[in-house]
């Protein structure tokens, strides 16, 4: 999980305490200290949390691998460029989309 920046964080984003479920979400800082932020748990109760100890909820996306026979995989964003980035002379096995966190 990434460490809370209060900077980048917009309103309505997932976050837990000491990187541990449950998550919260967002709702912004909390106005008589920078070091704490506001969230709402899953009831619609309203916390403050300091910011030392949020974690952002890992984002997930989609990437694609080209697999080829010799076991040697290459991982691009887009399945265009994986298609199109096929290594000449490589046994090609296909191209697959697989799910990542970050």
């Amino acid at each position: 999980m990434k460490p809370f920046d209060p900077k980048t964080a917009k309103n309505g984003d997932k976050v837990c305490h000491y990187s541990i479920g449950p998550f919260y979400t967002y709702v912004g800082p909390y106005p008589k200290d920078a070091r704490m932020s506001v969230v709402v748990d899953c009831n619609n109760n309203l916390m403050f949390l300091d910011n030392a100890f949020l974690y952002c909820r890992p984002t997930k996306r989609t990437v694609w691998i080209n697999v080829y026979t010799d076991t040697s995989a290459y991982k691009y964003d887009t399945a265009y460029e994986a298609n199109s980035r096929k290594l000449p002379g490589k046994d090609f096995i296909g191209t697959y989309p697989l799910e990542i966190e970050e």
